[in-house]
């Protein structure tokens, strides 16, 4: 079977790659026959990255020809179907699955978190392309309830988890290797930040001192892991601007290999969803910055703590990562079942993709 993956592929985002690395890992260990081809920004370097044939995602010649080779259009997994970071984003997903349409190809929304949808009729043509899928696997509850508020019927909808949750790390010496390379050895305690820019929101300095205060009160070394190239400049900002000066690791790494690094962590205070997600699968105690709906969703998902970016205070987040950080032990049981349920949940994005090939004939 061939089956075309489309996603906010190819952009250096670490957790969109972690969502394809993971789907591309369990389709490979599962169905060695199936040939995956990746929609992306950059094919040569998909294709490099991950041994996969690729192609550009914006060319509308390449793109005709894929999807009329394709036996399966797969829409995911990550936030997709919303027009909050852009209009141009949701049109552009919406415009493959319009081409899956006319070129006949049977397409399957997997691991997606819905919405919001703003907008005089965009609700409505959304609802057309998910009344026509195969099935809607949906990461989160939030968006399930999106889908039925839609009123989008004729379509099985399963709510399942983040496809990120599935993938398997890198081999622990990874890690060792790469936070020894920044300065932090192998026995000592690690919290790690992840934070972006966002609509203007001058937080570094509120980042800098907690930096400082999780190293002089609670000994914990810090590292700033920036999740997409555009992350570097903040997280040195932040290291210059600490007293205590927290390294950096701005290596680019493969999804697998962040991963990795998130088994040496004792702490996690992160904006970017998949700082929660890897958190989550590692059992880290992580604390979220919620500045998208999405991240609150997932949080919820967990179990792990919350605070809106808006009106976020130095004291109200010191308090908060003590807090998480002083009842690691009592909290650890509840981090556990969390990791199983949420593997679990994840699991069922590949169980409905295989009910489909099944039902295609292509299993």
């Amino acid at each position: 079977m061939r089956v075309l993956l489309s996603g906010y592929y190819g952009f250096d985002n670490l957790g969109d790659e972690a969502i394809l690395a993971a789907l591309l890992q369990e389709m490979a260990a599962r169905h060695p026959d199936w040939t995956p081809v990746v929609l992306s920004r950059k094919p040569a370097t998909t294709e490099m990255t991950y041994g996969v044939e690729a192609c550009a995602r914006d060319s509308i010649l390449s793109l005709w020809e894929e999807m009329g080779r394709a036996d399966l259009l797969i829409s995911g997994g990550g936030g997709l179907l919303q027009n909050v970071t852009s209009q141009l984003s949701l049109a552009y997903y919406l415009s493959i699955l319009e081409l899956a349409l006319r070129r006949g190809t049977p397409y399957v929304l997997l691991g997606q978190g819905l919405g919001p949808l703003w907008g005089p009729g965009v609700g409505s043509a959304t609802k057309r392309y998910l009344g026509r899928a195969q099935a809607i696997v949906l990461r989160d509850s939030d968006s399930v309830q999106y889908v039925r508020g839609l009123g989008v019927s004729g379509v099985e909808v399963t709510e399942a988890a983040d496809l990120a949750l599935l993938l398997e790390p890198a081999r622990k010496v990874v890690a060792d290797n790469l936070l020894r390379s920044v300065g932090l050895g192998s026995k000592e305690p690690i919290c790690a930040l992840i934070l972006r820019n966002w609509r203007g929101g001058e937080f570094w300095e509120t980042a800098a001192e907690t930096c400082d205060y999780l190293q002089e009160h609670l000994g914990l070394r810090c590292v700033l892991l920036p999740f997409q190239p555009q992350d570097r400049a903040l997280a040195w900002r932040i290291s210059s601007t600490s007293l205590t000066a927290p390294s950096v690791l701005e290596t680019p790494l493969t999804p697998a290999d962040m991963l990795s690094v998130f088994g040496r962590l004792d702490l996690v205070v992160t904006m970017r969803l998949h700082g929660l997600v890897f958190a989550a699968a590692h059992q880290v105690p992580a604390l979220g910055l919620s500045y998208d709906p999405k991240v609150t969703a997932f949080a919820m998902q967990a179990g792990q703590k919350i605070l809106p970016l808006q009106g976020l205070t130095d004291l109200g987040l010191r308090v908060a990562a003590e807090d998480l950080w002083r009842s690691r032990e009592e909290t650890a049981p509840a981090r556990a079942a969390a990791a199983e349920r949420l593997r679990q949940a994840a699991e069922l994005n590949i169980t409905v993709l295989e009910q489909v090939a099944e039902k295609l004939g292509k299993g």
